[in-house]
């Protein structure tokens, strides 16, 4: 059973700086972005910047000062930004 498991594993790793985008519950979202509709939830969120790697699969992220939101996250919650056109948030 482990073998057909570990065949759709994926193993991500971020390096510091890098830019990732943060998917979060919907209960969480309210925080970061007020939506109205919550079925028309973006499923991921603007990229930020990674700050820390704690551990093996958690990373600490820079969210705006603001956010009530715990700056840690798990690996399978971050997805890498990708493309020419990503900027860091302020």
């Amino acid at each position: 059973m482990k073998f057909f498991t570990d065949k759709h594993k994926i193993e991500q790793e971020f390096a510091i700086h890098d830019l990732v985008y943060l998917k979060l519950q919907p209960y969480y979202q309210m925080s970061v972005a007020l939506r109205t509709n919550l079925k028309l939830t973006l499923k991921f969120y603007r990229p930020y910047r990674v700050l820390d790697r704690i551990g093996t699969v958690t990373y600490r992220l820079a969210l705006p000062p603001n956010n009530s939101v715990h700056p840690v996250f798990h690996v399978s919650l971050l997805k890498k930004a990708t493309g020419d056109h990503i900027t860091a948030p302020p």
